[in-house]
């Protein structure tokens, strides 16, 4: 059952994109091909002002399949949950706020999820900037209409995705991309536990959403080089530590050229020829106990003794010793994407501010200082209202 409040707008839906490939093309561009396809159809619900006439707009998303991908032929050989299969697929994606992530197919649907709700909602503001523009758009005057507030981490992925339709569908060079999304995004945090702060799995989005993760990783080594101009080279461990907390993919490798600056020289050999004033001669010790033929004149037999027997707890030392040391998890860090990715941070109160701003992302705020401060345009979209 729908809502008695909810417009369906079947003449305003948006492509969205899942798993497929990322090639460049001839003409030196990235393209996003193959995979799984979807469309994001809106619908709107009038919200009235109190005792006011002014009535605004909340846009809120449904998912479905484009028509051309029912198979016919399945349903018609009594396949039917065959041939629904791939709405149904798409369908599940707004079915519950929020889905239980768990296990892997937990969080496919998050994932699926939190980027389906930011592509459509960027697609729309992008279609109506255009629109109001007419012929001529000036898209430096994005940031000064649009703004789009990150409501915690679930919309992160909105600044991966505005970069893509930027550079991939409107041409654009990275700076000028860069310089729309961080004028445009701003971030509010709602945690002060940096243990719960979100991550994702590099792994899992490579396979879900594997041009966003090329910018990511673009985004990342642009921070790198930030921090290594604002640190310097002198001191390697100051380096490493600012770099280990700041940085966006957390347990992947730094650039090769980072890299180098943190291999220590290995130590020279000691040489111990020099301290020994005059050489030990202890062949004639040894005669006694050796023939020159390699034999011994009064061989010993030694007998074992229960210590020389391992005991059932060193076995099982020597095993653990053995086993492989765990490869920690390559991460997405969320956060730091929003921080790195928008113009301002705060939080939800004055007081909350000024802990993310001392504490939370305390080592951004020495770089940037532009954490805690409060800033809004004329149009806020909220990314995280979507249909149930």
């Amino acid at each position: 059952m729908g809502s008695p409040w909810e417009i369906v707008r079947n003449d305003v839906s948006y492509p969205v994109k899942f798993y497929g490939k990322v090639v460049q093309g001839s003409d030196g561009k990235r393209y996003w091909t193959g995979g799984e396809d979807i469309k994001a159809v809106a619908h709107d619900v009038p919200i009235p002002g109190y005792k006011t006439k002014t009535t605004i707009n909340l846009r809120l998303w449904a998912t479905k399949v484009p028509s051309e991908d029912f198979d016919l032929y399945a349903f018609n050989a009594g396949e039917h949950t065959k041939a629904c299969e791939s709405q149904a697929n798409a369908e599940k994606i707004c079915y519950i706020l929020y889905p239980g992530d768990e296990s892997m197919e937990g969080k496919i649907l998050r994932l699926k999820q939190q980027y389906t709700l930011c592509s459509a909602s960027l697609q729309d503001i992008i279609a109506r900037f255009e629109r109001r523009s007419g012929d001529h758009v000036k898209w430096e005057e994005f940031p000064e209409k649009v703004a789009v507030q990150m409501n915690d981490t679930h919309p992160t992925l909105c600044i991966p995705e505005l970069m893509r339709i930027l550079i991939d569908l409107k041409g654009m060079s990275w700076k000028e991309a860069w310089d729309i999304t961080q004028g445009t995004v701003a971030y509010t945090n709602h945690t002060v536990l940096p243990e719960a702060l979100e991550k994702w799995s590099l792994e899992l989005m490579q396979k879900l959403l594997p041009r966003h993760v090329e910018i990511i990783e673009l985004i990342d080594e642009e921070l790198i080089n930030e921090i290594v101009s604002e640190y310097g080279t002198s001191d390697s461990d100051l380096l490493e530590k600012k770099l280990n907390a700041m940085r966006i993919l957390e347990n992947v490798d730094v650039p090769t050229s980072i890299a180098d600056l943190f291999v220590k020289p290995k130590e020279s050999p000691v040489d111990l020829s020099g301290e020994l004033e005059s050489p030990v001669d202890l062949s004639g010790e040894l005669e006694s106990l050796v023939d020159l033929s390699g034999e011994l004149e009064s061989p010993v037999e030694l007998e074992p003794t229960d210590a020389d027997e391992p005991t059932e707890g060193m076995q099982k030392k020597e095993k653990v010793d053995l086993e492989p040391v765990p490869t920690p998890p390559k991460l997405v860090r969320m956060a730091n994407l929003c921080v790195v990715g928008g113009h301002a941070v705060n939080g939800v109160a004055e007081i909350h501010s000024e802990i993310v701003k001392e504490e939370v992302f305390n080592e951004f705020y020495k770089v940037y200082m532009r954490v805690g401060y409060y800033t809004h345009s004329s149009i806020v979209y909220f990314l995280l209202h979507f249909m149930l």
